[in-house]
Order: C-alpha cells, then sequence, then structure tokens
C-alpha cells in the first residue's frame, strides 16, 4: 500500500468468523489503526471467511514509508467464550512523492 492513499485491504482467514464481533488491526511503529464494526465488510466464502476494509488517507499517512504494517485479525464470539487471533501478517508501506492529505 502507498502512504497517502485509500487502498482497499482484504484479509482471508480459513475459519467462519461471521458471527463474531471482528477487529482487524494494523500497527506501523508506535501507529495503531482498528477498523471493526461498520468499518468492515464480512462475507463467508468457501473455506473460510473475508473481511475487507478501506483505510482513510489519514490512515496511510500515518504510517511510516520503507517498513511494514502489521495485520491482525481477532475475534470474539457474542457471549465471550471464544476469541481468537491470527498469526500477524505484514503489508509492505511504500513512499510518497508528495507529502500531505489531498482533497481536490
Amino acid at each position: 500500500m502507498r502512504r497517502g492513499t485509500t487502498p482497499t485491504i482484504t484479509v482471508s482467514v480459513d475459519a467462519d468468523i461471521t458471527d463474531m464481533s471482528i477487529h482487524l488491526a494494523f500497527k506501523c511503529g508506535s501507529r495503531l489503526i482498528v477498523k471493526q464494526g461498520d468499518d468492515l465488510t464480512v462475507e463467508a466464502v468457501e473455506g473460510g471467511t473475508e473481511i475487507t476494509t478501506t483505510l482513510t488517507q489519514q490512515d496511510t499517512l500515518a504510517m511510516r514509508s520503507g517498513g511494514d504494517a502489521d495485520v491482525q485479525i481477532r475475534a470474539v464470539k457474542q457471549d465471550g467464550d471464544v476469541a481468537i487471533a491470527t498469526t500477524i501478517g505484514k503489508l509492505p508501506v511504500k513512499r510518497i512523492l508528495e507529502e500531505g492529505f489531498i482533497n481536490d
């Protein structure tokens, strides 16, 4: 992903977690961004679940270029009896030439 853009990120897990409360977290340096609820599209697919979200310009500008953003899904059943966490994945953060938010 490039800083200052609004990428749509899709993450897959090999379990049906459509009935769980899901948090999709991105961490780059000390910056933690968590998407949940209406920020996510959750879809059952063959063999598991796909979770999709769109990051904002502010989200990606807060990440430092040249490194990786860590990505992890955590989910819990509504009654709290079952909670899961995926292994942490990596997403490269690419640089841009012009810094800052673009609004027109």
